[in-house]
């Protein structure tokens, strides 16, 4: 039933590991054509292990079932302009850069808007695009130890209540 109902959307997928990943995996399921753009030598979620597919882990696997892919490097022109012609045949961008990358690259919000107008841009951060919060790993030190040291978790719970809501 779901499996159609995104048929026709295309998808531009700026995301790495696990929150963005997982929510265009879902708009994939649901019938949209995602493309996924990967630095050239592959994004950072291939090197999660263990459990592995050749030599990518086995949840880069999962969490990209159903996309296209495509490896460009984002900080040449030729690739920027690549990527300017993929939004103009793009109903939606989804990007999980630290915030402000996409901007620096040509690529935020006003400047693809400007070629596509009705381009839907989501941004994907745990703790939003502005603020002290919007830097760094701060789940970190949200789950720490009573004298304040803090825990490593073993994964993000921001990026696990992200990606439901971003899809």
């Amino acid at each position: 039933m779901l499996r159609n109902a995104l048929d026709g959307l295309t998808v531009l997928d700026f995301t790495q590991i696990a929150a963005g990943p997982t929510a265009t995996m879902l708009l994939a399921d649901m019938g949209a054509r995602v493309i996924k753009v990967e630095p050239r030598e592959g994004e950072l979620g291939r090197t999660l292990g263990p459990a592995w597919v050749g030599e990518d882990s086995a949840l880069y696997h999962a969490f990209n079932r159903g996309k296209q892919c495509i490896g460009l490097d984002l900080k040449h022109p030729d690739s920027i302009e690549v990527i300017k012609r993929l939004v103009l045949n793009a109903d939606v961008l989804i990007e999980s850069m630290r915030p402000g990358v996409m901007t620096r690259l040509g690529l935020g919000y006003e400047a693809l808007a400007a070629l596509k107008p009705d381009l839907i841009y989501c941004s994907i951060s745990a703790y939003g695009q502005e603020g002290p919060y919007s830097v760094g790993i701060w789940s970190t030190y949200m789950s720490g130890q009573p004298d304040g040291r803090p825990t490593v978790t073993l994964g993000s719970k921001s990026d696990l209540c992200a990606e439901d809501n971003d899809a």
